[in-house]
């Protein structure tokens, strides 16, 4: 009987690590920007032809322009949102961390948030709500 009951803690404590594991790898590529708001006001469109970002297990590299900047990023898939840190490796906000939330649905992501080291959000609109930007990106 004890085998039992720590063989179903082990199973009930597995689903999580898996679903972190399957969501990294769904975010793994390179993701092209289509939208952002800001402050509830949409960006003009060729503003959002100049980024894109790659996620590659743990670690991110985004290019805007000709910049390219590098970090690392950790999810959470237990919070609802779904959470995201990001933590920059260069540039002026070197090892500063921006607290996001995001949601992945098929090839298309949303992430939210405001300025580096501000409170996450704690949902997705941004109309009325000061210094929350919206971005949604598709894979590649």
């Amino acid at each position: 009987m004890l085998n039992f009951v720590f063989a179903l803690a082990f199973v009930a404590a597995a689903p999580p690590q898996d679903a972190s594991n399957r969501e990294l790898q769904d975010l793994n590529g390179d993701w092209r920007l289509v939208s952002v708001e800001v402050d509830g006001k949409k960006m003009p469109a060729q503003k959002t032809n100049e980024f894109s970002l790659t996620f590659k297990d743990g670690k991110f590299t985004s290019y805007r322009g000709g910049e390219k900047r590098t970090g690392t990023y950790k999810i959470n898939v237990n919070t609802s949102p779904k959470t995201m840190d990001i933590v920059p490796g260069d540039g002026a906000d070197k090892g500063k961390k921006w607290s996001l939330i995001y949601k992945l649905e098929g090839n298309t992501l949303r992430i939210c948030g405001s300025d580096i080291d501000q409170p996450r959000p704690t949902g997705f609109d941004t109309k009325d709500r000061t210094g929350i930007i919206l971005m949604v990106l598709r894979h590649e």
